[in-house]
């Protein structure tokens, strides 16, 4: 989990390191100069083990709720992430078509010519950033095993170009040995383990591939690692080379996908997702159309509307739409002019908002179909960051539930703080001779906070301790009962407990510095006392105020009548 509350995770962390480390400073310092107090405030933990003990208990409530609401958050976050990176390999980006075609039965990605491919490799030749480009073509069938009579309704055919394979993680079989399409007999195809498990079967095994209304046999090669080209752990595919699919759809010299592997292995390399879509977004989109499409946006109500839509829209489309709305109004088409107006997601709002105009509808539909159709002109090929945005996915995913576990731990948190604020109220009173004689004999209501304040710290130091670790034994045991329930779904899927030291160490500093507020205001409140009954032991006097005059009373009159008309209203 990165951010919590829109805030960064490590500054979070911190800033609240800081501030403990500020607080234990002070207390410190303070405990150098009055050794004394310290003493009188220390003796008593050691004499009195089950009190201890239960303030101890009851100050780590917050500490508690912070830590297993983070270290939830983080697993859920952890997991998502991990899961993304271990389906998608090395692929951080996805090229397709921008045209509105569907592929082969199933609605897919439309298809466009592998010269298209050609032409990019060549723009993108000696840009670091990127290892490797794939293309292949993707399809959606039915299939059949002859040996094991089970069959696949989906069985997702993808046939890759072996020779462009550099960057990326290799086709492996379940035994550890790498493998390729390459070479394979045209009737002879592999399965990943998705696949193998829905049709039972193994290297030898026969089966058909219903394409179109033909069926075509198949020899079973071998069974592969679900992941990257060989697809998701959730999803049955085949996997062949790129010209016998090509001959197998009766598509020559065409593919619908083109994968993009950036420089790194597969966590980092979504580190540079947003430098390598900027950059083949400029390579692929036509400036001058690019430039046609800002005069038409390049409006006051559609700018004032863009503005507005950049301050709602989450993640990359809010960043996007910013950009966008200064971009319009500078001269010239730039770099970061073309990379919005490719983001899909910027298309789509863009569009909207025109929809919403406050116009003229014959103008407003001018327009919308003016900007639609160079929308579509653009670019022959629009550019996806899949990795890049399964992940911001996940942080908001772990966010999202350690922001609801914080807010509706807030209740909890504020029941603590009163049990505190209670408990130094409660040791005050059983030692309220005690305090008199000390200040009798001339010490200071300074002197008594901070005797107050040593032994509450000692008491916070031990609560947030410990409430921190038994917050990750209360994440462990959520997470255990989340994968549980998800194991009675038959979802193949399941958190891996995980937590990052940047949330352990924000959850004790902001246990420790919640109870030693706390703390500090208790010991404020309790040092105030009457030095003479406090001696003698007398209970204290409550001094009330004055009755109200009848001026006061007359006054109050009108308000009692209008209050009940009001529930009535």
């Amino acid at each position: 989990m990165d951010e919590l509350f829109g805030l960064s995770m490590t500054y979070i962390a911190a800033t609240m390191l800081i501030a403990f480390l500020a607080i234990m400073l002070v207390v410190g310092i303070l405990a150098w100069r009055n050794r004394v107090m310290l003493r009188l405030g220390l003796r008593n933990i050691p004499r009195r083990k089950s009190q201890s003990v239960l303030i101890v208990v009851g100050s780590m409530l917050s500490a508690v709720i912070i830590t297993a609401a983070f270290a939830t958050g983080d697993t859920i976050s952890s997991s998502i992430r991990s899961d993304a990176i271990v389906e998608l390999g090395n692929i951080d980006e996805v090229i397709t078509s921008t045209e509105d075609t569907q592929g082969f039965g199933q609605p897919g990605p439309p298809y466009f010519s592998q010269d298209e491919f050609i032409r990019l490799e060549e723009a993108i030749r000696g840009y670091d950033q990127v290892d490797g480009m794939v293309p292949h073509m993707a399809e959606t069938v039915p299939a059949f095993s002859q040996t094991t009579s089970l069959s696949e309704g989906r069985m997702r055919v993808t046939a890759l170009d072996p020779s462009r394979m550099d960057g990326f993680v290799p086709l492996t079989t379940l035994d550890g040995e790498s493998v390729s399409v390459e070479g394979l007999p045209g009737g002879s195809l592999y399965l990943n383990e998705r696949a193998a498990e829905e049709l039972s079967a193994q290297a030898g095994h026969r089966l058909t591939l219903h394409i179109g209304g033909k069926a075509t046999e198949f020899d079973v090669a071998g069974v592969v690692r679900p992941g990257g080209m060989a697809g998701e752990s959730t999803s049955s595919t085949a996997l062949l080379s790129l010209e016998r699919g090509q001959d197998l759809f009766d598509r020559p010299g065409q593919i619908n996908i083109i994968s993009v592997s950036n420089r790194g292995g597969s966590r980092d390399g979504a580190d540079l997702s947003r430098d390598v879509t900027r950059h083949l977004r400029g390579l692929l989109a036509d400036e001058e159309v690019a430039a046609n499409l800002q005069d038409v946006l390049n409006q006051p109500d559609l700018l004032s509307a863009i503005a507005e839509l950049g301050a709602s829209p989450q993640g990359t489309a809010r960043e996007q739409l910013n950009i966008l709305h200064r971009e319009l109004q500078e001269p010239g088409v730039s770099q970061d002019l073309l990379d919005a107006l490719s983001d899909p997601a910027v298309e789509g709002e863009v569009l909207s908002a025109i929809e919403g105009l406050p116009i003229p509808d014959d103008r407003k539909w001018q327009t919308f179909s003016e900007a639609y159709d160079l929308f579509e002109d653009l670019a022959p090929l629009r550019v996806f960051e899949v990795k890049r945005t399964l992940l911001d996915i996940a942080d908001q995913a772990g966010s999202g539930i350690t922001s609801l576990f914080v807010m509706f731990g807030l209740f909890s948190i504020m029941v603590g703080i009163l049990l505190i604020f209670l408990i130094f109220v409660i040791l005050a009173a059983a030692r309220r001779t005690e305090m008199g004689m000390a200040r009798a004999v001339g010490a200071k209501r300074s002197h008594l906070v901070q005797m107050f304040v040593f032994e509450g710290t000692t008491y916070d130091l031990m609560a947030a301790a410990v409430g921190t670790a038994l917050g990750l034994v209360v994440s462990y045991g959520i997470i255990g009962l989340l994968n549980y329930i998800i194991g009675r779904l038959d979802v193949d899927f399941s958190f891996t407990y995980s937590v990052q030291a940047t949330s352990i160490i924000a959850a004790f500093c902001m246990g420790m510095i919640i109870v030693f507020a706390t703390a500090v205001v208790s010991a404020t409140r309790v040092s105030r006392m009457n030095i003479a009954e406090a001696v003698r032991g007398v209970p204290e006097n409550i001094v009330l105020g004055g009755e109200p005059s009848l001026g006061e009373r007359a006054k109050l009159l009108p308000m009692s009548l209008g209050r009940p008309l009001v529930f009535l209203w």
